[in-house]
């Protein structure tokens, strides 16, 4: 059981905890749309799990950026 009760990693299906201070949410909505504020959806992932996953030929995911303080 984790701290977070229903918040689950979209790719692995596990929950997430708090101690995974490098987790991430990730939003999707249609790039095309022409609605002001179009519907959107809301996934969760691990750290780990994003890294792993979500890494293209472009540019690199960085998760530090959302840790460091400034």
């Amino acid at each position: 059981m984790t701290n977070n009760d229903g918040i689950q990693c979209w790719f692995c299906g596990t929950g997430i905890e708090k101690e995974d201070t490098q987790a991430v949410e990730v939003s999707l909505r249609n790039l095309w749309s022409n609605e002001d504020d179009p519907p959107k959806q809301y996934f969760w992932l691990h750290s780990v799990c994003a890294l792993e996953k979500l890494q293209g030929k472009g540019p690199k995911l960085d998760l530090d950026v959302f840790t460091d303080s400034r």
